[in-house]
Order: C-alpha cells, then sequence, then structure tokens
C-alpha cells in the first residue's frame, strides 16, 4: 500500500516472475528511489530500541 515494496503472492512466485520484477526494477532507477523513500517513511527510527524493550519485558514475564 506505502509503495515501498513488489508483492507477488507464493503461488505466482516462479523463478520467470521473479525475475520480471527485478528486471522491471532495474529498468527503472526512478521507481526504485520512489520505493526507497516510502521505506524510509515507514521505518521507525528508534525500531532497535523498540525491539530491546519488547526482549526485556517477555524475558521478565517469563521468569
Amino acid at each position: 500500500k506505502a509503495g515501498a515494496s513488489v508483492t507477488v503472492l507464493q503461488q505466482d512466485a516462479t523463478g520467470e516472475r521473479l525475475a520480471q520484477e527485478i528486471s522491471a526494477l532495474v529498468e527503472n532507477p526512478e521507481r526504485v528511489t520512489q520505493m526507497e523513500e516510502a521505506a524510509h517513511k515507514l521505518a521507525r527510527g528508534d525500531a532497535a530500541i523498540a525491539a530491546v524493550d519488547l526482549i526485556e519485558k517477555l524475558l521478565a514475564i517469563s521468569r
């Protein structure tokens, strides 16, 4: 939805289809740049800290 990736359903994920998708990206660097920008908008700057916090909470629960 955000434009940060290309989705291929598992049932359609043949070698030929994946090669087509990769070729389409190689031939369209502007699209890759747009995808990169969309991915940056989705990224959490505090992802590592959030992951550590979650792990610490899970460890505390399991003790």
